[in-house]
């Protein structure tokens, strides 16, 4: 048996299986998981069921080919010098097959799904309104985010400075803007300040109140990073005669940043989802504009696809936080070596 397909993490483990060469039990070499495999795709050729909703003769047929493809993942799965793999490999096998066994047996009625909840021709006739409702959305997202960075990032600056009464009310904002509900801080942006002789668009008030919510956060965020700057650095740039805004701007913050870019970003992923909020200020943002699309072409596929945006949106700059992050430990652990 060839040993290619064990795994080279453990060269002591390799030796032994080396050694041990012809003694290997049944089950574990390829021949015979490849040899299953195959049973397993004549079965599901010519063994089992045609279409339709099976008879009870035929579910314990397709019982049994479910059984032992699992008896063969756990074949698989069971033999710890399997590469990792093969073992995903496995996994994405057994999905797509209970997939087809559902789809192929299940009294599920797709032709109506796919006109209800997917329709090409009602997201058509709906695009206009649901690529408007993006645009703002994107527009909101941004400036939010921008507002909420610059004035965090000041707000943390300020407070590293640790004057009692600024930090007072530094503090003060924070516990309120992360305490108070995001849709009634719009009601109040949009409607209440017209009473006091400030008239703002709806989208403005959107911008500021997502951004004055965001910024309680981001605040944090920076402020951590900053105390994790070790106080040795400080000190430093404090005998070289830097005054402490010098120090901020050259030494703390371009060390900081490495560290928050991470949680910013998530950050900016939950404050851009929270622009469907708006809507309750008359603004048709993305999800707005699918509800309504949905109401009156009486058909939720423009709900559903403007999901399918949000999620086209959204899900690259999750990954895009979880790379960075992960590139800050591996950068982290070089430091430390």
């Amino acid at each position: 048996m060839s040993e290619k397909h064990y795994s080279s993490k453990d060269p002591s483990r390799m030796e032994e299986v080396k050694k041990q060469k012809g003694r290997i039990p049944l089950i574990r070499r390829n021949g015979f998981v490849y040899g299953f495999l195959g049973l397993l795709v004549l079965y599901g050729l010519y063994g089992l069921p045609h279409f339709g909703s099976p008879s009870n003769y035929e579910i314990v047929l397709i019982g049994l080919f479910v059984l032992l493809g699992l008896v063969w993942a756990g074949i698989i799965f069971t033999d710890e010098l399997k590469p990792e793999w093969y073992r995903t490999l496995t996994v994405v096998v057994l999905f797509i097959v209970f997939a087809w066994l559902y789809y192929r047996y299940s009294k599920a009625e797709w032709g109506q799904m796919a006109f209800l909840f997917f329709n090409p021709k009602i997201i058509s006739m709906a695009w206009g309104t649901l690529v408007t409702g993006l645009g703002i959305t994107i527009q909101i997202a941004v400036f939010s985010a921008l507002f909420s960075t610059i004035l965090g990032l000041l707000l943390a600056v300020f407070r590293s400075f640790n004057n009692r009464i600024i930090n007072i009310f530094i503090i003060g904002y924070i516990d309120f803007f992360r305490a108070m509900p995001i849709m009634v801080l719009l009601v109040l942006i949009y409607y209440a300040l017209p009473f006091l002789g400030i008239r703002l668009t709806a989208i403005l008030s959107g911008i500021i109140a997502l951004g004055l919510n965001s910024s309680a956060y981001v605040s944090e965020i920076f402020r951590a990073g900053i105390l994790s700057i070790g106080k040795g650095q400080i000190e430093a740039a404090s005998a070289l005669g830097m005054t402490p805004v010098q120090t901020m701007r050259l030494i703390i913050l371009p060390q900081a940043l490495r560290v928050v870019l991470p949680p910013l970003v998530s950050n900016y992923v939950s404050s851009a989802k929270d622009t469907a909020l708006c809507s309750s200020i008359s603004i048709i943002e993305l999800l707005k504009a699918g509800l309504s699309e949905q109401a009156l072409l009486a058909n939720p596929s423009p709900l559903i696809f403007s999901t399918v945006l949000y999620l086209i949106m959204f899900v690259p700059l999750t990954r895009f936080s979880g790379y960075l992050e992960k590139r800050m430990k591996s950068s982290q652990r070089k430091i430390n070596l």
